[in-house]
């Protein structure tokens, strides 16, 4: 088992300072194992244990949050590989080795990144586990943030957004499905939002006022929940919802690597549409393709946006191929998933 979460280096750089540190995210992602690597590494800075409290307040005041997502892909690869994860971050490996990170995609892809379910090696016990949370933990949630009355409503709403993953959150058309009025809708999403159990991102546009009202793509926080919501648990390969699966996976490294709050998508009007545009200084375009290319393409979307916007950078991940090509003042590249999560990790 790991004996690290990429987050405990981002928290160490305030155990000095005195705000306090709000730790986030759904149920068993790992939030009291991090506590307890904090711990340990309070204790390495000479703290004695006996000055180390585990309290529960209400009033906070200051603090500062982190919230703790299912493994990254790294971590993912680290609790089931330690030997295989240096080649993560080589620029060439063997095509053994390659297929082996495909091989764990595919497994992060269908049972998800919560830690329980990765140390889990027997497919069927991982498929009684993710059961078993849905039944339980995240019943706990709803009940917590909807109270028992709800319970069947939000039950209800996440197996139709676990259905919709990727997709545009239309909130009349989630309203009529459950049979739940706009406004209750309106406020369930909020509340699943918060909670940490759903994802939205909203469309990328210069003009900030007109990208709020627009609609969001959801997302929800694990493959896994999402499979088991759906009760699918084939392979990836010989599934439709296969480019889904992918990009929710990819939303999660993405929110371990920049601030969520700059993660948006592209699209227009005639429906074309780029995954994901990360907003900095110059946009970064992703296109994500689940196959295993072996020449460029699907780049039509990169190359209209990256006109319109004039763009340094522009990526198309996919499986397995790696290729750079100049367009005009822009740089767009296809990058095989693993070198891309790669260059994340390495430049934090």
């Amino acid at each position: 088992m790991a004996e690290n979460r990429r987050l405990l280096n981002r928290i160490g750089k305030w155990l000095a300072r005195d705000e306090i540190i709000l730790i986030t995210g759904p149920r068993r992602v790992g939030k009291t194992t991090l506590l307890r690597l904090i711990r340990e590494e309070l204790i390495k800075k000479g703290i004695k244990e006996n000055k180390i409290f585990t309290l529960n307040l209400e009033d906070m005041g200051r603090k500062v949050s982190f919230n703790l997502t299912p493994l990254t892909f790294a971590e993912f690869v680290d609790f089931k590989d330690k030997a295989l994860l240096p080649y993560l971050y080589k620029m060439d490996i063997p095509g053994s080795i390659q297929e082996k990170f495909l091989s764990l995609l595919q497994e992060y892809l269908v049972y998800g990144g919560l830690p329980e379910i990765v140390l889990t090696d027997d497919k069927e016990m991982k498929r009684t586990l993710l059961k078993e949370y849905v039944n339980t933990y995240l019943k706990r949630d709803i009940r917590f943030i909807g109270g028992d009355q709800d319970i069947l409503r939000y039950n209800d709403l996440l197996t139709v957004i676990a259905n919709q993953v990727s997709g545009l959150l239309n909130t009349s058309e989630l309203s009529n499905t459950v049979g739940i009025p706009r406004r209750k809708t309106e406020q369930y999403l909020e509340n699943l939002i918060l909670s940490g159990l759903i994802y939205v991102i909203p469309p990328y546009f210069s003009n900030v006022r007109t990208q709020v009202v627009k609609m969001k793509k959801v997302f929800l926080f694990d493959t896994g929940i999402r499979n088991q919501l759906v009760l699918n648990f084939n392979e990836a390969t010989i599934r439709n919802d296969h480019g889904a699966l992918f990009e929710n996976f990819f939303l999660n490294e993405l929110i371990n690597a920049f601030e969520k709050d700059s993660i948006c998508f592209f699209r227009t009007k005639s429906k074309s549409e780029i995954d994901f545009i990360i907003k900095q200084n110059k946009p970064l375009p992703l296109e994500l393709k689940y196959k295993k290319l072996k020449k460029p393409e699907g780049m039509k979307h990169l190359t209209y946006f990256a006109d319109e916007n004039k763009i340094e950078k522009g990526y198309l991940v996919n499986l397995t191929l790696n290729h750079s090509r100049e367009n005009g003042p822009s740089n767009l590249e296809c990058i095989d998933f693993r070198k891309f999560l790669a260059s994340l990790y390495e430049e934090k």
